[in-house]
């Protein structure tokens, strides 16, 4: 293997480590409350890991994508923990779960692969709705490390993918 996806592979755990760990810790400690649907379908990258796995396709590719999932994961069952992390879900954030669950059937029913990844797309975005509304009317109850982190590791399993298949 390359020594660039091993880098790559190495610095989005990094990434994972300092954008997700301290989320964690404010959010059991409660200072932090996480928007329970944003990051329940955040999570869904897991599904997609564990599909690999079953499939026996499982790569190098697959570990920054498992980071994406787990640490939404992680977070969301963080969420359960203390309850000053709780965060109260109103009819916008059921509304916007909606959607999202009708974009991922779509994804799951489609044959073709670009809608697929489209639905998915959009799932992913409609998913930050509620968290970026929170995070506007209540800042304090958020924190900007783990979005800038997440995103670094999220782009560099892209670049890893490039490199596995090309």
């Amino acid at each position: 293997m390359e020594t660039k996806i091993i880098f790559l592979i190495i610095i989005s755990f990094l990434a994972f480590i300092f954008g997700t760990l301290p989320y964690l810790i404010k959010t059991i400690k409660g200072e932090i409350q996480p928007n329970k649907i944003t990051w329940l379908f955040w999570s869904i990258p897991l599904f997609a890991v564990l599909a690999q796995y079953i499939e026996g396709v499982v790569t190098w590719a697959s570990f920054p994508v498992f980071i994406a999932g787990i640490s939404p994961f992680l977070i969301f069952c963080a969420s359960f923990i203390n309850p000053k992390s709780y965060w109260k879900l109103q009819k916008f954030d059921y509304f916007v779960g909606g959607g999202i669950v009708m974009f991922l059937i779509l994804w799951g029913i489609t044959q073709n692969v670009y809608i697929a990844i489209i639905c998915s797309i959009i799932a992913d975005a409609l998913a930050a709705i509620p968290t970026l509304k929170k995070a506007y009317t209540n800042p304090e109850t958020e924190s900007v490390w783990i979005f800038l982190l997440s995103f670094f590791s999220t782009l560099s399993s892209f670049f890893v993918m490039e490199m596995l298949f090309l």
